[in-house]
This record gives C-alpha cells, structure tokens and sequence, in this order.
C-alpha cells in the first residue's frame, strides 16, 4: 500500500480499512448463515435440534456466518434449538474427536451445520462411523471438490458456497482498472448459493465449481 500497489482481498477480510490501493472482494457471510438456516427449516419442518461445529472467534467470517445462523433460526424457526456449539480446528484429526464427542454428548440431533469444510469432512467421517448419515441432515460450508462427490451421494444434505469464480475474475479486473487509473469500489460482497443433489449438476453450479480457468477467458 504504502508504494501504491493495486491490491485486492478476497473472500475474507482482513483488519484494515479499505483505500490507498486495497479492496476487498467478499464473501456475504450473513446470507451464508442465513441460507443455512432455511435449509435447516425446511429440512426439519420447523421443528427439531441442531449442532453447529466449526466455530473459530478469531476469524471473524465463521462467527459472522454462525451468528447470523442462529438469528435467522430464531426469527423464522423458533421451535428450532441450537443445543451444541463446538469449536473448530485446521487439523482433521482433531476436528473428528469435536464432532464425535458432539454426537455422543447429543445423540438425537436432528441437524449439524458445519463452518467450513474440515468441519464438514470431519464431522462426515463421524456420522458415517456411527451410521447416522441419513438420520441427522448435514449442511457444510464453502466449497472442496471431495465434499461435491458425499452431496450427490446425499450423505451431505448441501454445502453452501462462496462465488469463488466472480472473485477472482473480478479481483483481475479491479486490479486492471487500477493500473489504468480507473476508480474501482472499495468493497463488495458476493452472494453465495446453496448447493444440493437436485441442483449439483445446473448448468449455473458447474460454472461455479469449475476448477478449468481456461474456460473462464
């Protein structure tokens, strides 16, 4: 910043205002737990418990992502419960004891929302082991090509994900225009979508999970 380098920050931010050459190109994480907690609705027709496993107050999207989860819960699904709330962690290892001990402390759980995607995988190998994949409905967060394989199988319900693809093509053309002197905006945010077995292979989401970026030229 200091030598007026264009630059631009995607998906998360980071504790520093935006300006003098720096963007950021976000994730909507409040629509993220929102989503979740329609999903979750829906599933559950109103009525039931739920875990969320994940949870990181360091990093702010996650908390923003829960936070907004269970107020968008408790706005709309008020005989819905929040009963478990466990911690995250970067280690899978370590993420499969949080669920597997979430599952024995709350065995009827009607539905886990996981934060992001080792919660996802870890608290997958955990239902899995116990059997449970069709009795307790799991929504992941942020998407990984291996997690896309476990939603059309169904044993993860939906896996909502950030607009990956626009963020990189946008944060390319931002810095372009910079490098021209061409104003851009200082932040935006970008709608993530909801990803299940029935719209997994939409022309719409094969887009957005798209790994090739040649086909993006």
């Amino acid at each position: 910043m200091s030598q007026q380098i264009p630059t631009v920050v995607i998906s998360s931010p980071l504790p520093i205002p935006p300006g003098n050459g720096l963007s950021y190109i976000l994730n909507d994480d409040q629509e993220m737990g929102r989503l979740a907690a329609m999903r979750v609705g829906m599933l559950l027709k109103g009525r039931g418990t739920v875990g969320i496993v994940g949870l990181a107050t360091k990093v702010m999207s996650i908390m923003i992502r829960a936070r907004a989860f269970e107020a968008a819960l408790s706005s709309n699904f008020p005989q819905i419960s929040v009963v478990a709330r466990e911690e995250g962690s970067p280690n899978i290892a370590e993420l499969q004891q949080i669920a597997g001990q979430m599952l024995v402390n709350y065995p009827q759980l009607d539905a886990i929302l996981a934060l992001d995607p080792v919660a996802t995988t870890g608290t997958l190998d955990q239902l899995r082991a116990l059997g449970k994949t069709g009795s307790i409905k799991l929504i992941g967060c942020d998407q990984e090509s291996a997690l896309m394989f476990f939603v059309r199988q169904g044993e993860v319900d939906s896996i909502i994900i950030q607009n990956s693809n626009e963020m990189g093509s946008l944060a390319i053309r931002w810095i372009a225009a910079r490098t021209r002197g061409e104003a851009v905006p200082d932040k935006v945010e970008l709608t993530p979508l909801l990803v299940n077995k029935g719209n997994i292979d939409s022309p719409e989401i094969q887009r957005l999970l798209a790994v090739d970026w040649r086909s993006s030229r």
